[in-house]
């Protein structure tokens, strides 16, 4: 380094530290906004500076070491921690004990063969492993950005294809049977847990760890709207918009609440995917998956002419992922435009009468 790196305050409170190096201003931030635990902080990374220097292919932190920092760092910030904390078990089992310097392609192609033939955890699908792939780049990456690894340990691995956009939506009659399903879970006439999911899921679209963790006080059933996102809760790239309350959800949220024994509407916040799914078989409803309902919602706000930005309003999603995913479902919106084609063209060009044979040579004799 050309110049000794030092703490300094910002504007947004955090202590971030600054040095040059070369001939350039480079700065790394803490995330601490008091200087006692700023100045810990700095210290361990001076000493993760001068171990990279000693290291520079960070050769003696292994994997196991990169995930534990980053499950203490990272994953209680992420809203999706519960379930990467889950990919780790498997992560770990594979790479666990090799240096992050080590990892290499064949390391990967294996990992992906013994996934999907459960000789690591059950047999997954290949859009799991893909994620789990993600989650362990992020790690190492992550350990990059904290300095704990130098930037030459960033993986140099073969992507693997994103999975395919699995295009299966339900049809009214498969929702009805999910839900006359869980209406046999009823105890004491009280909505089930699942029917409250179910009617949630099909007429807000919202996702399945945001319903769960939806509260009565995100309700507003006076204004007729749902506050997915909750004052206080750590945001991500996935949104969580204010919904409208449709008339069909409105009498089964008003006997819920009159029903409710906790501040959950779901009576807790508990995974709830595996209960949904055990449904969806005894409905017999194939290829069933909870995140389906709230394709199948977009699906059919698609087919019925809505416009794809409402859509993206709903959903709490880009207008480019929208038009990606369900244009193709919106064919209203493309009938003006192909009705342009032939404009310039004169009304009887556009389909002549049938004409035999005979008929062009008895016009060419006259």
């Amino acid at each position: 380094m050309s110049k000794a790196p030092e703490l300094k305050k910002h504007a947004n409170g955090k202590f971030y530290i600054h040095w040059i190096d070369g001939r350039r201003t480079r700065r790394a931030s803490t995330g601490k906004s008091e200087m006692a635990s700023a100045q810990i902080y700095f210290g361990e990374w001076l000493i993760n500076e001068q171990r990279a220097a000693r290291d520079p292919k960070g050769a003696g932190l292994d994997f196991a070491d990169v995930w534990a920092f980053y499950a203490k760092e990272a994953l209680p910030k992420l809203v999706s921690g519960e379930n990467t904390a889950r990919s780790g078990r498997h992560l770990l089992e594979a790479f666990g004990d090799l240096p992050v310097a080590d990892i290499g392609q064949a390391h990967l192609d294996d990992y992906v063969r013994d996934r999907r033939a459960g000789r690591i955890g059950r047999p997954a699908k290949l859009s799991t492993i893909w994620l789990e792939v993600a989650k362990l780049k992020a790690a190492v990456n992550f350990a990059i950005k904290r300095r704990k690894l130098p930037a030459t340990a960033r993986l140099e691995l073969d992507s693997l294809e994103p999975p395919e956009v699995r295009d299966r939506w339900l049809r009214p009659e498969e929702v009805d049977r999910i839900i006359a399903e869980a209406e046999t879970r009823r105890e004491g006439g009280r909505l089930s847990r699942a029917e409250r999911f179910l009617h949630l899921a099909i007429e807000t679209a919202a996702r399945r760890a945001v319903i769960e963790n939806l509260q009565w006080d995100q309700v507003d059933l006076e204004a007729g709207v749902i506050h997915y996102h909750r004052h206080g809760d750590l945001r991500s790239k996935k949104k969580r918009p204010s919904v409208p309350i449709s008339s069909r959800l409105r009498p089964i949220l008003e006997r819920a609440y009159k029903e409710r024994t906790t501040s959950y509407v779901l009576d807790t916040s508990s995974d709830i995917y595996h209960h949904i799914e055990r449904i969806a078989r005894a409905a017999d409803v194939k290829g069933f998956h909870p995140h389906l309902l709230r394709h199948t919602a977009a699906t059919w706000m698609a087919r019925r002419g809505v416009p794809l930005w409402k859509i993206a309003g709903i959903l709490g999603n880009t207008m480019q992922m929208v038009e990606q995913v369900y244009a193709k479902h919106s064919p209203d919106g493309l009938a003006d435009a192909v009705e342009h084609i032939s404009a310039a063209r004169k009304p009887d060009q556009a389909v002549r009468p049938n004409v035999s044979a005979n008929d062009d040579l008895g016009a060419l004799s006259v």
